[in-house]
């Protein structure tokens, strides 16, 4: 069967160092907007192409209700059904369900909310609306992979069973070189070089700020120049690209999937950055030493459990093995995960109750406040210690002058508010504050004094005006809601 050597004409080591290097030069001369620009780019090509084979191959196997109800010839009806159930085994040798609940969570809370090449690009947006909007689109997004990456996989599974029998990962160019025309298997190549690109130029760009913001200028060089600085980040980017080329037998050694081997690497390295992070602002008790503490343990278990895989796959560790060697490097990635994320907290709380709390003035702005865990019947509310941003605008009319208040909903501001007194300056001493319609208490812009305005009736009313926060709060329960749903349908196909 074609392979991706024979798809694109040379074999497979020089196609990933081809790429490599590609991706390591435009992301060395054009930084984080070459990177932006073009996974937007790719983006688009990529949800396309997988859209096209998705439709392409539902079709050539008769429609999904008709791809489950005829199992290929060399599996049984039994095994095919579970093909389209969610829940696996906790005993299943690459993704337990109940793995995934425990150990995936960790890793993928590190990676939307912590991986530096996330955060860069939310911390690069324009304002904290538009983060938000693509944080939001993101997480809608996320819920395509089950229809266009795991369905065709199934159809493939049904229509190459025979030459998929040996390597389950050729799924991908059999479709792409029997079921597309020229044009569209052009596309599709040019998708999945899109994928391998965004993911090496995300990692190129964020390893290189990494490398400049927090060892060479901090440690190195403080008085670096931004030529210097530049220099340093495109020398980073050629670094992480050799050692990318020189790190590939070891992905094959580790595992035969990408994709597992992806996540295992994940959940051996994320969970101490998880615990040391989500402790922090959850906890106003965590210590530096108690986050030392806890880096400590987590990367010696996680880099432990790499070299022990390495080992135990090379032949390094003998035939026979003690149960204590199988429970450590043997036991699925995803039980690790969380068995470090778990000796990473526990290290994190048992330091910092032996050392002295963080004085309070440290904390301001960067932790949770916990002031009433239970509101409501399903949701718990943590105020922050920091005063958020408005929520919600009014504009109070005060006779005839028109100030607009604002303020966040149900939060006290300390701005003060115009009054009718106002001095030849325009300037007012500070007021009571009133309450508008919506709860909501805030600053009013100064007024016009009352020389600039004719005499009426005194009527306040206060008009709300809906800000665009307000959408990304309806989006967000919506995605909520999704998610929801999903985790349902899972409960309900185990049981």
């Amino acid at each position: 069967p074609p392979t991706w050597p024979s798809l694109f004409g040379c074999p497979r080591f020089a196609s990933a160092a081809g790429l490599v290097v590609l991706t390591a030069f435009y992301t060395a001369l054009g930084g984080l907007s070459a990177v932006i620009m073009t996974d937007m780019a790719q983006a688009v090509v990529l949800i396309t192409g997988a859209v096209c084979i998705t439709v392409i191959a539902l079709s050539e196997t008769g429609g999904f209700v008709r791809l489950r109800a005829s199992p290929p010839a060399d599996v049984s009806a039994e095994a095919w059904e579970r093909f389209f159930h969610l829940y696996r085994p906790p005993d299943h040798p690459h993704l337990p369900t109940l793995g995934i609940v425990l150990g995936q969570s960790v890793a993928g809370l590190w990676y939307f909310c912590l991986d530096q090449s996330i955060v860069q690009r939310v911390l690069a947006a324009r304002s904290i609306d538009d983060a938000r909007g693509a944080t939001l689109l993101c997480g809608f997004l996320k819920t395509l992979p089950m229809f266009i990456m795991a369905l065709p996989g199934v159809a493939a599974r049904k229509l190459y069973s025979l030459d998929l029998a040996a390597d389950t990962n050729q799924a991908l160019p059999l479709m792409m070189a029997r079921l597309l025309p020229p044009g569209m298997l052009g596309l599709m190549l040019a998708a999945a070089l899109a994928a391998c690109m965004s993911s090496l130029d995300s990692v190129f760009t964020a390893a290189a700020s990494l490398v400049c913001l927090d060892l060479f200028k901090p440690y190195v060089r403080p008085t670096a120049t931004q030529h210097e600085m530049v220099l340093v980040g495109r020398l980073s980017c050629s670094a992480l690209a050799v050692l990318t080329l020189l790190w590939m037998p070891v992905i094959d050694l580790l595992s035969d999937q990408i994709f597992v081997y992806i996540q295992s690497i994940s959940s051996y390295l994320a969970p101490p950055v998880v615990a040391v992070y989500f402790g922090g602002v959850l906890w106003r008790g965590a210590t530096v030493e108690g986050a030392t503490a806890a880096f400590v343990v987590g990367y010696a278990l996680g880099v432990g459990r790499i070299l022990g895989e390495i080992m135990i796959k090379t032949g390094g560790a003998g035939a026979t093995r003690s149960v204590a060697v199988q429970i450590l490097f043997e036991t699925n990635y995803l039980y690790i995960g969380f068995f470090i994320f778990v000796a990473s907290t526990s290290a994190l709380v048992l330091v910092s109750l032996l050392t002295p709390p963080p004085a309070a003035d440290q904390l301001a702005g960067l932790t949770v406040e916990w002031r009433n865990p239970f509101p409501g019947l399903f949701l718990a509310v943590a105020d922050c210690a920091r005063e958020p941003s408005p929520a919600v605008r009014s504009f109070e009319l005060t006779e005839v002058g028109a100030s607009e208040a604002g303020g966040p909903r149900g939060v006290e501001s300390a701005w003060p508010k115009t009054t009718p007194g106002a001095t030849s300056e325009g300037r007012t001493a500070e007021a009571p504050r009133t309450q508008g319609a919506q709860g909501a208490q805030g600053p009013a812009h100064t007024a016009p004094t009352s020389a600039h305005r004719p005499p009426q009736a005194h009527a306040t009313r206060t008009l709300p005006r809906r800000r665009r926060g307000d959408r990304f709060h309806a989006l967000n329960i919506i995605l909520s809601s999704v998610l929801i749903i999903l985790s349902a349908a899972l409960v309900a196909d185990w049981w």
